[in-house]
């Protein structure tokens, strides 16, 4: 048995679905998350069917989950953390960095917005078409490309989301946020990843806060020569 907060449901007998749940979210609120839209979205999309087959049963837990291509699957009091910090609201457009699963993509389809999501492996990035198409997750364009240096997408941005550790936060992504916009992510400060909120004020300023350490990959810039 896994040590860690979620690791109750490797007990012997499965849990039912719904009690599954409830002590998934109740895992996530004891290590404090409270915010109930973000809950919400939590309770109505499973991350197991993101997860490969052979680590479903782990896919209530506290940890990160291996995806193809040498990614990872955020632990969920990250991906809680980053969504409660993104303050998405419906209606706004966001622009996601790296769908790995395109678990993180239906969270924030299902809280009301209208998501670009890009991912620089094609192998992931059309799996994940495929998922989303397959759970009916509408409101998310995803593409396969170079997030990090994604200059031709048209228009702004009200929330930007990095799924990654960078060293530098592309200023271009800053330049796609609406003049009260936001960036959340991670980055690379004196060899520590830290979660980082960056937040427009007006059209010429922003303002940024460094959040404590968080257990993410690095995001890559170029599109994946193979896979």
């Amino acid at each position: 048995m896994m040590d860690g907060p979620f690791s109750d449901e490797e007990q012997d007998a499965p849990l039912a679905s719904g009690a599954r749940t409830l002590q998934f979210l109740l895992a996530l609120r004891a290590q404090g998350v409270s915010d109930l839209p973000v809950l919400r979205a939590m309770e109505r999309i499973s991350r197991e069917p993101f997860a490969p087959a052979r680590y479903g049963d782990l896919s209530r837990t506290d940890i990160s989950i291996p995806l193809p291509c040498g990614q990872m699957m955020t632990p969920p009091t990250v991906v809680a953390s980053f969504l409660v910090s993104l303050g998405v609201e419906p209606g706004h457009r966001v622009l996601e960095i790296g769908t790995g699963s395109g678990y993180v993509s239906a969270l924030l389809s299902v809280m009301g917005a209208k998501v670009v999501s890009i991912e620089r492996f094609q192998s992931l990035a059309l799996a994940t078409h495929e998922r989303l198409s397959v759970l009916r997750i509408g409101n998310v364009d995803l593409q396969h490309g170079d997030g990090l240096n994604a200059t031709r997408l048209l228009g702004r941005f009200d929330r930007v989301l990095l799924n990654g550790v960078v060293d530098v936060v592309p200023e271009h992504l800053l330049q796609r946020l609406t003049p009260t916009g936001r960036l959340v992510g991670a980055l690379k400060v004196e060899g520590l990843s830290r979660k980082i909120v960056i937040d427009r004020v007006g059209d010429n300023a922003v303002d940024h806060s460094l959040g404590g350490p968080v257990r993410l990959t690095a995001l890559s810039a170029g599109v994946a020569e193979t896979l």
